[in-house]
């Protein structure tokens, strides 16, 4: 089935608030590819868990939100990890991130080489 989105190419780096809109997108058709923290996102540990075990793998709102997606696990504040995201960034038609543009060390603007301020 085509759907409204196919062949986009979405990089999100987002917390739950905007995992929302990747899972549109994804859902329309779209490649999306999430980038989380080594350790796994803070949506890993919101309830509700399967069979109330509380643990990063079986947390039912972030496979929900987070179905059809790409994942990638990067320590984004190291230089090897920026590089992947320099990378994956310039394949991408859409970034979807929660943090102000220019805000952050993850932000598009700091990823692809420019300075913040």
């Amino acid at each position: 089935m085509n759907g409204v989105y196919d062949g986009l190419t979405v990089v999100e780096l987002a917390d739950r608030r905007n995992q929302w809109a990747g899972k549109l997108l994804s859902d329309g058709g779209a490649r999306v590819i999430q980038i989380e923290p080594t350790a796994g996102g803070p949506g890993r540990w919101c309830g509700p868990f399967v069979d109330d075990t509380v643990d990063p793998d079986r947390c039912l709102d972030y496979w929900w939100y987070n179905t059809g997606k790409q994942s990638v696990s990067l320590d984004v504040g190291r230089p090897p990890a920026q590089d992947l995201l320099r990378r994956l960034l310039a394949g991408a038609d859409v970034f979807l991130e929660s943090t102000p543009p220019g805000r952050s060390p993850t932000s598009a603007r700091t990823a692809r080489g420019a300075t913040t301020g």
